[in-house]
């Protein structure tokens, strides 16, 4: 599949990528590196992010619903307004010891799916907020690590 010029595959070097508004609904980009790119307001719904490095990426509003974004890599991703329902943070198949084997500082977000009370997991020190990010009762996002805009 090719999108603005840009080929979507698995383990794809997207790094910097200038894909702003993209359609990339169902894309598979499970081992891409997309450091540094812009996916302002891409569509990403269902898309396949496993293992994915998505340093410093720009997914401000993007669509990231029912996303699988197991293990990859957000250190410092800006999710400003990003739509993450129902995205997958965490494959039931990895270790609980992966996450052990983060730095000390790194910080854990439990969160309750709606409807399944499964509890998910993910990484969220150096995440980017601003006042209009909404978060579940009881959840201190400062502990956990986010920066504020």
């Amino acid at each position: 599949m090719k999108v603005a010029n840009y080929e979507i595959e698995p383990r794809a070097n997207l790094s910097g990528a200038d894909l702003f508004n993209s359609g990339l609904c169902r894309a598979d980009l499970s081992g891409a590196n997309l450091s540094m790119a812009d996916l302002v307001a891409a569509n990403l719904i269902e898309a396949d992010l496993l293992g994915a490095n998505l340093i410093r990426a720009n997914l401000y509003g993007a669509n990231l619903s029912r996303a699988r974004l197991a293990g990859a890599d957000l250190w410092r991703a800006n999710l400003s307004r990003a739509n993450l329902s129902e995205a997958n943070l965490l494959e039931t198949g990895i270790p609980e010891e992966e996450f052990f084997r983060a730095e000390a500082a790194v910080k854990y977000l439990f969160m309750r799916t709606i409807g399944g009370g499964t509890v998910v997991v993910a990484r969220l020190l150096g995440a980017f907020a601003d006042e209009n990010t909404v978060w579940p009762e009881g959840f201190d996002p400062e502990a956990a690590g986010v920066i504020f805009e």
